[in-house]
C-alpha cells in the first residue's frame, strides 16, 4: 500500500505512485523536496502551495523556472541549437552544413574530443571518393601499429564538399594494406596554415581571435584505427 501525500492544494492527497507519474508528465523543471524526498514540479510550488510563500524552497523553484524558460527561448531563437552568444551565433550562421555547425558548437563550447558514428564515417569516406579521388589513390605515409600491422595515412582534401569543407578543410584517412579505409582523424582548430587560400586563412584567423571571448577549445575527431603518432600530433 502506497503512502499518501498532500502535495499542493490543487493536487490534494495522492499516492506516491500517482505523484511520480504526475511529475513525469509535468512540463518544465522540477525541484527536490526534502520533505517527501522526491522531485516536484517547480510550477506547483509557486502556484499552489502557500506553505512555501516566503521560503528558500520557493526561491529555488522560481530560479529553476526562470532558467528553464530562458534556455528554451534561446534555443527557439537559434533554431533549436544552443545559444553561443552574439559572436558565436554569427560565426555558426556562416558555418554552412549542419555537420559543420555541430563541429563549431563543440569547439566554441569547449566540449572536447569527439568520436564519429559509423554512419558519419562511411559518409566521409564516400565524400573523399567523390571529391578527392586523386588523394585517395596516392601513396600514404606508413605507420606500424603496436600489433605489428601496417597502415597508411593519406591527407584528403574536402574543400569541394559542401558538407565537410568548413568542418575539415583537409583531414586524414587511414588505410590498411588492402587500401581499405579503416580510420579517420582530424584536429579541429583555427591555427594558421600556409596551405590555405588567402581568403580561407583570413576567415580562420578571424575566428581564432573571436574565440578569446568564449570557452573555445580545439579537439580531436576520430574513428576506427588511428596510429598513436597521428592521434597525439594535434595537427
Amino acid at each position: 500500500m502506497f503512502e499518501r501525500y498532500g502535495v499542493g492544494s490543487s493536487m490534494g492527497s495522492i499516492t506516491h505512485q500517482e505523484y511520480v507519474h504526475a511529475v513525469e508528465k509535468a512540463k518544465g523543471p522540477t525541484v527536490y523536496n526534502k520533505w517527501c524526498k522526491c522531485r516536484v514540479p517547480a510550477i506547483e510550488v509557486l502556484a499552489y502551495d502557500e506553505t512555501y510563500q516566503n521560503s528558500e524552497f520557493r526561491e529555488t523553484a522560481l530560479k529553476a523556472l526562470i532558467n528553464y524558460y530562458k534556455d528554451k527561448q534561446q534555443q527557439q531563437t537559434q533554431g533549436g541549437r544552443p545559444d553561443l552568444g552574439s559572436i558565436g551565433n554569427a560565426i555558426r550562421d556562416r558555418a554552412g552544413s549542419d555537420f559543420s555547425k555541430d563541429m563549431f558548437e563543440n569547439y566554441w563550447l569547449g566540449k572536447g574530443d569527439l568520436i564519429l558514428s559509423q554512419d558519419r564515417f562511411l559518409d566521409i569516406w564516400g565524400a573523399a571518393d567523390d571529391f578527392d579521388s586523386k588523394g585517395m589513390r596516392r601513396k600514404g605515409t606508413e605507420y606500424i601499429l603496436p600489433n605489428g600491422a601496417k597502415v597508411y595515412a593519406k591527407q584528403i582534401n574536402f574543400y569541394k564538399s559542401d558538407v565537410y569543407k568548413n568542418a575539415f578543410g583537409t583531414a586524414t584517412l587511414i588505410f590498411d594494406t588492402n587500401d581499405v579505409v579503416v580510420g579517420f582523424y582530424d584536429y579541429y582548430n583555427f591555427n594558421s596554415r600556409t596551405s590555405r587560400s588567402w581568403d580561407a586563412e583570413i576567415k580562420t584567423r578571424s575566428v581564432r581571435e573571436a574565440s578569446r571571448f568564449s570557452n573555445a577549445m580545439p579537439f580531436r575527431i576520430g574513428y576506427g584505427v588511428v596510429p598513436r603518432e597521428i592521434f597525439t600530433s594535434r595537427d
